[in-house]
């Protein structure tokens, strides 16, 4: 399902948020090594094991978007934060809001540290996606759905169900 023009820019909006948060991270380890947001392990030159390569174990470090107010002005959409969208609406600013509820993306970076030498491995860069469940299909007989139970294309249950 394709997102819509509110929601398009709710994500641009929550993206741009969520890189001041990554921008803030590196400046506060300064001397860190970059890697890229795909992968699991880093490996380098350890000093504490005299030079010789130790892997990272590098993990996912997640924002959840917070609830974003969308409307048209002057013909263009904006996003603004609930507190914003009040705060015209006091000013006398007339506008109808469309709401992206909070939870809706997620902007995920990796985060590591060696355990010996104390290096920090971070990303420069982030993903943004969609964080709505996805509907997983599971093989098994569930007779209830109409399958045939032996585990061919017609016999599916979705992850969660207790039946």
């Amino acid at each position: 399902m394709a997102l819509t023009e509110v929601e398009k820019c709710a994500g641009r909006l929550f993206r741009g948020m969520a890189e001041q948060v990554l921008a803030v991270a590196w400046t506060d380890f300064p001397d860190c090594a970059p890697c890229s947001p795909q992968v699991s392990f880093f490996r380098h030159e350890c000093s504490a094991a005299k030079g010789r390569t130790r892997a990272v174990l590098l993990r996912d470090m997640t924002l959840v978007s917070p609830e974003i107010w969308v409307s048209w002005e002057n013909d263009k959409l904006m996003c603004r934060s609930p507190r914003e969208a009040q705060q015209r609406m006091e000013e006398g600013v007339v506008a109808e809001y469309e709401t992206v509820l909070a939870g809706k993306f997620e902007f995920t970076w990796k985060q590591g540290k060696c355990g010996r030498c104390q290096l920090t491995v971070l990303s420069r860069e982030g993903v943004l996606k969609d964080a709505r469940p996805a509907f997983k299909i599971k093989q098994g007989d569930l007779a209830a759905y109409g399958g045939s139970g032996n585990g061919g294309i017609d016999s599916f249950k979705r992850e969660g169900d207790l039946i």
